[in-house]
């Protein structure tokens, strides 16, 4: 296989291995409780849906252009839909068929940037597409109902709050609020210019600036998250009481969604862990590695390796004891490597495969 790609520690019969996969660089990871699926975002141009209760790849679903920075998909509250924004076009989609719902291309950027933001309404009935001229509200079948005026002159990132009737937008100029029942937007008071938030299920806002700072706005007042590390990534528990944190460096923290205390921390990936997301009582993890990784939170253990690859319908499934399943071609994309020896993956087929 190619070896340019993440470095995942093993241990086979008691023995330290190494392995080296060249899968797919990881931007975002979605869970969908409803259906039981983990989404994962590459930063090219395919979205993963896993089926937790079979641990294999269900579907991938493909879309034009790739994403001109760290891809994040919203999901629709209370429902399945999932939307993302890429260089070519925003991309609805039903991770339960694997298909795009619909889709709207854009005009290609001379600079690459999309300047483009969307999030689904509170109730998850529509959504909203920000651009730098206007803001268009569609249905779930992609036909417009009306439009108004950018709050923001460069949109980079939008969520909907789950305590009030607003939307939280991210600006290069700043951050704004959008009255859904006036209309009306307001500029909060500080001068934070986050990329990209996350709201908590108690309405905490979190807040990622370029220079991975995490900001925490509650009641109208802002305060700074020591952190001590270049922030990438950030999710609530889903009742608001945890906070997960993924960096520059690697590692994962978890603390009270207070943002108070040093948690714990524990390494995640090789490199930036780009996105992350509570599934109940246990944690998922993507990273420029190429790999998505589910945890246990009460052990802070690894529990499964995802590995997607470029191709679209390869993928390898790998637990920390050498378990493996995956399709035919992913087995082959692998290496084990024993001291000085390199061994393929599907060489420990007899062994270790566990469909």
């Amino acid at each position: 296989g190619d070896q340019s790609g993440g470095i995942l520690l093993w241990s086979l019969s008691g023995q330290q291995h190494e392995l080296i996969a060249a899968g797919e660089a990881m931007g975002s990871v979605a869970y969908l409780a409803q259906a039981n699926l983990l989404l994962s975002l590459s930063l090219s141009n395919t979205m993963q849906v896993w089926d937790l209760q079979r641990g294999r790849l269900a579907h991938t679903v493909r879309f034009s252009g790739d994403i001109d920075s760290r891809p994040l998909m919203v999901t629709q509250p209370g429902g399945s839909m999932v939307a993302w924004v890429g260089t070519r076009e925003l991309v609805v989609a039903d991770p339960t068929s694997g298909e795009k719902a619909w889709s709207l291309p854009f005009p290609v950027s001379p600079m690459g940037r999309t300047n483009r933001a969307v999030c689904f309404h509170p109730d998850g009935q529509s959504l909203f597409l920000f651009t730098p001229e206007k803001v268009t509200r569609y249905d779930l079948r992609g036909k417009p109902l009306g439009e108004f005026r950018s709050p923001v002159r460069l949109p980079t990132f939008a969520t909907a709050s789950p305590v009030a009737p607003e939307l939280a937008v991210c600006a290069d100029d700043g951050l704004r609020f959008v009255n859904l029942e006036t209309g009306e937007y307001r500029r909060p008071d500080h001068a934070t210019r986050a990329t990209s938030a996350v709201y908590s299920s108690r309405g905490t806002l979190a807040l990622r600036t370029s220079m991975g700072e995490l900001f925490l706005l509650e009641n109208g007042l802002e305060r700074q998250v020591a952190t001590g590390s270049f922030i990438w990534s950030a999710a609530f528990s889903a009742d608001g009481a945890w906070l997960a944190l993924g960096q520059a460096d690697g590692n994962v923290r978890v603390l009270p969604a207070s943002g108070e205390g040093q948690g714990r921390s524990f390494p995640a990936h090789q490199g930036t862990v780009t996105g992350v997301g509570f599934i109940d009582d246990h944690l998922a993890t993507c990273g420029i590695d190429g790999t998505v990784r589910l945890w246990s939170l009460k052990e802070d253990q690894l529990g499964l390796t995802l590995i997607p690859f470029r191709s679209g319908v390869d993928w390898l499934v790998i637990n920390p004891s050498g378990y493996f399943d995956g399709s035919e071609e992913g087995q082959k994309a692998v290496d084990w490597r024993m001291g000085n020896r390199w061994y393929r993956v599907d060489q420990f087929f007899n062994d270790f495969f566990r469909p």
